[in-house]
Protein backbone atom coordinates (compact mmCIF):
# COMPACT_ATOMS: atom_id res chain seq x y z
CA UNK A 1 0.00 0.00 0.00
CA UNK A 2 1.38 3.75 -0.78
CA UNK A 3 0.74 6.00 1.74
CA UNK A 4 -2.71 7.26 0.54
CA UNK A 5 -3.77 3.62 1.22
CA UNK A 6 -4.13 2.90 -2.52
CA UNK A 7 -2.51 -0.80 -3.93
CA UNK A 8 0.67 -0.63 -5.23
CA UNK A 9 1.06 -1.45 -8.82
CA UNK A 10 4.45 -2.63 -10.23
CA UNK A 11 4.48 -3.25 -14.22
CA UNK A 12 1.56 -6.32 -14.70
CA UNK A 13 1.73 -6.53 -10.97
CA UNK A 14 -1.13 -5.68 -8.60
CA UNK A 15 -1.94 -5.81 -4.67
CA UNK A 16 -4.70 -8.23 -4.07
CA UNK A 17 -6.79 -6.77 -1.51
CA UNK A 18 -9.11 -9.32 0.94
CA UNK A 19 -12.35 -9.21 2.36
CA UNK A 20 -10.95 -7.01 5.49
CA UNK A 21 -10.17 -4.15 2.67
CA UNK A 22 -13.81 -4.39 1.02
CA UNK A 23 -15.02 -1.67 3.60
CA UNK A 24 -13.01 0.69 2.96
CA UNK A 25 -11.62 -0.33 -0.62
CA UNK A 26 -15.00 -0.92 -2.91
CA UNK A 27 -15.98 2.56 -4.29
CA UNK A 28 -19.68 1.50 -5.55
CA UNK A 29 -19.45 4.29 -8.58
CA UNK A 30 -16.48 3.67 -9.53
CA UNK A 31 -18.26 -0.55 -9.76
CA UNK A 32 -21.55 1.20 -11.02
CA UNK A 33 -19.31 2.50 -13.85
CA UNK A 34 -16.96 0.42 -14.95
CA UNK A 35 -19.42 -2.63 -15.31
CA UNK A 36 -23.05 -1.21 -15.92
CA UNK A 37 -22.42 2.21 -17.71
CA UNK A 38 -21.87 -0.08 -20.85
CA UNK A 39 -23.18 -3.26 -20.03
CA UNK A 40 -22.55 -4.37 -23.68
CA UNK A 41 -18.64 -4.17 -22.55
CA UNK A 42 -17.97 -6.62 -20.44
CA UNK A 43 -19.21 -9.72 -20.97
CA UNK A 44 -20.61 -11.37 -17.99
CA UNK A 45 -22.91 -8.31 -17.24
CA UNK A 46 -24.46 -8.60 -20.65
CA UNK A 47 -24.80 -12.46 -20.09
CA UNK A 48 -26.26 -11.50 -16.85
CA UNK A 49 -28.68 -8.99 -17.88
CA UNK A 50 -29.62 -10.58 -21.15
CA UNK A 51 -30.53 -14.24 -19.01
CA UNK A 52 -32.06 -12.70 -15.89
CA UNK A 53 -35.57 -11.93 -17.30
CA UNK A 54 -35.78 -15.24 -19.37
CA UNK A 55 -34.92 -17.18 -16.23
CA UNK A 56 -37.48 -14.90 -14.28
CA UNK A 57 -39.83 -15.42 -17.41
CA UNK A 58 -39.76 -19.46 -15.81
CA UNK A 59 -40.59 -18.56 -12.08
CA UNK A 60 -44.47 -19.05 -11.13
CA UNK A 61 -45.54 -15.90 -9.20
CA UNK A 62 -43.99 -15.72 -5.31
CA UNK A 63 -44.74 -13.71 -2.48
CA UNK A 64 -40.76 -12.72 -1.72
CA UNK A 65 -37.52 -12.32 -3.06
CA UNK A 66 -34.56 -11.75 -1.31
CA UNK A 67 -31.18 -10.94 -3.38
CA UNK A 68 -28.39 -11.40 -1.13
CA UNK A 69 -25.13 -9.58 -1.84
CA UNK A 70 -27.09 -6.79 -4.13
CA UNK A 71 -23.72 -4.68 -4.10
CA UNK A 72 -25.01 -1.17 -5.22
CA UNK A 73 -27.27 -2.19 -7.97
CA UNK A 74 -30.75 -2.67 -8.97
CA UNK A 75 -30.75 -5.27 -11.84
CA UNK A 76 -32.44 -7.97 -9.48
CA UNK A 77 -35.46 -5.83 -8.48
CA UNK A 78 -35.90 -4.88 -12.39
CA UNK A 79 -35.98 -8.06 -13.26
CA UNK A 80 -38.64 -9.63 -11.12
CA UNK A 81 -41.03 -7.04 -9.77
CA UNK A 82 -43.43 -8.35 -12.06
CA UNK A 83 -42.72 -11.90 -10.40
CA UNK A 84 -43.29 -11.19 -6.61
CA UNK A 85 -45.00 -9.22 -4.00
CA UNK A 86 -42.10 -8.20 -2.29
CA UNK A 87 -38.19 -7.19 -2.67
CA UNK A 88 -35.99 -7.35 -0.07
CA UNK A 89 -32.28 -5.92 -1.08
CA UNK A 90 -29.01 -7.29 1.03
CA UNK A 91 -25.33 -6.25 1.02
CA UNK A 92 -22.22 -6.58 3.18
CA UNK A 93 -20.66 -3.31 2.60
CA UNK A 94 -22.52 0.13 3.98
CA UNK A 95 -21.77 2.24 1.64
CA UNK A 96 -23.58 -0.18 -0.64
CA UNK A 97 -26.33 -0.20 1.51
CA UNK A 98 -26.32 3.23 1.35
CA UNK A 99 -26.31 3.84 -2.15
CA UNK A 100 -29.25 1.74 -2.37
CA UNK A 101 -31.81 3.56 0.23
CA UNK A 102 -30.42 6.27 -1.53
CA UNK A 103 -32.05 5.08 -4.82
CA UNK A 104 -35.37 4.06 -3.22
CA UNK A 105 -35.57 7.55 -1.99
CA UNK A 106 -34.89 8.95 -5.28
CA UNK A 107 -31.08 10.79 -4.30
CA UNK A 108 -29.30 8.21 -6.08
CA UNK A 109 -27.15 10.44 -9.46
CA UNK A 110 -26.78 6.54 -11.14
CA UNK A 111 -28.69 6.64 -14.11
CA UNK A 112 -31.33 4.08 -13.85
CA UNK A 113 -34.05 5.93 -15.23
CA UNK A 114 -35.95 2.77 -16.68
CA UNK A 115 -36.52 1.12 -13.32
CA UNK A 116 -38.90 3.38 -11.33
CA UNK A 117 -41.31 0.65 -11.09
CA UNK A 118 -39.09 -1.68 -9.06
CA UNK A 119 -39.21 0.71 -6.61
CA UNK A 120 -42.79 -0.01 -5.05
CA UNK A 121 -41.99 -3.50 -4.44
CA UNK A 122 -38.74 -3.50 -2.53
CA UNK A 123 -39.10 -3.30 1.52
CA UNK A 124 -35.93 -3.07 2.82
CA UNK A 125 -32.34 -2.83 2.57
CA UNK A 126 -30.75 -4.86 4.89
CA UNK A 127 -27.41 -5.25 6.19
CA UNK A 128 -26.02 -9.06 4.93
CA UNK A 129 -23.00 -10.80 5.67
CA UNK A 130 -23.09 -14.71 4.32
CA UNK A 131 -21.13 -16.25 6.58
CA UNK A 132 -23.62 -14.98 9.20
CA UNK A 133 -26.86 -16.87 11.03
CA UNK A 134 -30.01 -16.26 8.80
CA UNK A 135 -31.08 -12.80 7.76
CA UNK A 136 -34.52 -12.94 7.33
CA UNK A 137 -37.05 -15.34 8.01
CA UNK A 138 -37.49 -18.02 4.93
CA UNK A 139 -38.63 -16.94 1.76
CA UNK A 140 -39.74 -18.10 -1.79
CA UNK A 141 -36.52 -16.96 -3.66
CA UNK A 142 -32.89 -16.40 -3.22
CA UNK A 143 -30.26 -14.98 -5.21
CA UNK A 144 -26.10 -15.02 -4.23
CA UNK A 145 -22.95 -14.73 -6.06
CA UNK A 146 -20.81 -17.74 -4.59
CA UNK A 147 -19.75 -17.25 -1.12
CA UNK A 148 -21.29 -19.21 1.80
CA UNK A 149 -23.51 -21.12 -0.19
CA UNK A 150 -24.87 -23.40 2.71
CA UNK A 151 -26.23 -20.29 4.80
CA UNK A 152 -28.18 -18.63 1.28
CA UNK A 153 -30.16 -22.01 0.97
CA UNK A 154 -30.91 -22.24 4.72
CA UNK A 155 -32.89 -18.93 3.95
CA UNK A 156 -35.29 -20.59 1.48
CA UNK A 157 -38.40 -22.62 2.19
CA UNK A 158 -38.70 -25.98 0.65
CA UNK A 159 -40.27 -25.41 -2.64
CA UNK A 160 -38.51 -22.31 -2.89
CA UNK A 161 -36.32 -21.23 -5.85
CA UNK A 162 -32.39 -20.07 -5.77
CA UNK A 163 -31.20 -17.97 -9.02
CA UNK A 164 -27.38 -17.89 -8.53
CA UNK A 165 -24.67 -16.45 -10.41
CA UNK A 166 -21.27 -16.01 -10.60
CA UNK A 167 -17.74 -16.55 -11.97
CA UNK A 168 -16.04 -20.22 -11.83
CA UNK A 169 -12.06 -20.71 -11.88
CA UNK A 170 -10.96 -17.39 -10.96
CA UNK A 171 -8.91 -15.43 -7.92
CA UNK A 172 -9.52 -11.81 -8.44
CA UNK A 173 -11.63 -8.91 -10.66
CA UNK A 174 -10.81 -5.31 -10.76
CA UNK A 175 -12.26 -2.24 -11.32
CA UNK A 176 -11.29 2.00 -10.85
CA UNK A 177 -7.94 0.97 -10.36
CA UNK A 178 -7.93 -1.72 -7.89
CA UNK A 179 -8.07 -5.62 -7.73
CA UNK A 180 -10.45 -7.73 -5.73
CA UNK A 181 -9.81 -11.16 -4.06
CA UNK A 182 -12.46 -13.79 -4.71
CA UNK A 183 -13.73 -17.25 -3.76
CA UNK A 184 -12.03 -19.27 -6.26
CA UNK A 185 -15.39 -21.44 -7.12
CA UNK A 186 -14.97 -24.88 -9.30
CA UNK A 187 -18.30 -26.03 -11.34
CA UNK A 188 -17.49 -29.47 -9.62
CA UNK A 189 -17.81 -27.61 -5.99
CA UNK A 190 -20.27 -25.98 -6.87
CA UNK A 191 -22.91 -28.57 -7.69
CA UNK A 192 -21.70 -30.34 -4.84
CA UNK A 193 -22.85 -27.89 -2.47
CA UNK A 194 -26.10 -27.10 -4.22
CA UNK A 195 -26.93 -31.24 -3.91
CA UNK A 196 -25.49 -31.29 -0.38
CA UNK A 197 -28.02 -28.69 1.11
CA UNK A 198 -31.05 -30.36 -0.62
CA UNK A 199 -31.64 -28.34 -4.07
CA UNK A 200 -32.32 -30.33 -7.24
CA UNK A 201 -29.59 -30.31 -9.35
CA UNK A 202 -31.23 -33.08 -12.00
CA UNK A 203 -30.18 -32.15 -15.12
CA UNK A 204 -34.41 -31.91 -16.24
CA UNK A 205 -34.69 -29.62 -13.23
CA UNK A 206 -32.29 -27.62 -13.40
CA UNK A 207 -31.46 -24.33 -15.84
CA UNK A 208 -27.85 -24.01 -16.30
CA UNK A 209 -26.30 -21.57 -18.36
CA UNK A 210 -22.23 -21.33 -18.21
CA UNK A 211 -20.08 -18.59 -21.18
CA UNK A 212 -16.87 -19.11 -20.26
CA UNK A 213 -17.07 -19.53 -16.92
CA UNK A 214 -19.31 -16.96 -16.36
CA UNK A 215 -22.38 -18.68 -14.82
CA UNK A 216 -26.18 -18.08 -13.90
CA UNK A 217 -28.73 -20.95 -12.79
CA UNK A 218 -32.29 -21.40 -11.41
CA UNK A 219 -33.07 -24.45 -8.94
CA UNK A 220 -35.50 -25.69 -6.47
CA UNK A 221 -35.17 -26.83 -3.14
CA UNK A 222 -36.66 -29.92 -2.76
CA UNK A 223 -35.07 -30.76 0.82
Amino acid sequence: MNSDGLPTQSGDTMTTLTRDDYKWAFDPYAYLNAFYSSPVDDSAMTMVLSLLPTIAARLPHCQRLLDIGSGPTVHVPVVFRKKVDEIYLSDYLPQNRELLRKWLRNGEPFDWSEIVEAKTKVQSVLDCDVLSPQVIESIDIAMEYSQALSNVIRLLKIGGYLVLGGILSETWYQFGGRRFGCYLLLESELFSVLSQCGMDTREKHLIYYNHCDVFLLITKRIV
